[in-house]
């Protein structure tokens, strides 16, 4: 078995938690929708750490991941960088 280390920045809304208390923690979404989205916002906002350390996790399992679309416009994670200048 192998495991993969995944560093993702992210906006959070933490918020402190009193002792003894217990909370679910989501660890992977659903679908690729969360990824994807988090991957064209990463790209619009120059953050090349995150995009790859996502396609880089991603890959393997889902090799068209890169390629994904926006579902309104139909732009790739490439389109959106570089309509940015990134």
């Amino acid at each position: 078995v192998s495991f993969a280390q995944v560093f993702i920045n992210a906006p959070t809304q933490n918020k402190l938690l009193p002792n003894k208390s217990t909370f679910l923690y989501q660890v992977f979404p659903e679908s690729l929708r969360f990824y994807h989205n988090f991957l064209l916002k990463a790209c619009h906002d120059g953050h090349l750490d995150s995009v790859e350390h996502l396609v880089h996790f991603l890959q393997k399992l889902y090799p068209d991941f890169i390629n994904m679309q926006e579902p309104t416009a139909m732009n790739t994670a490439l389109h959106v960088a570089c309509r940015q200048n990134h």
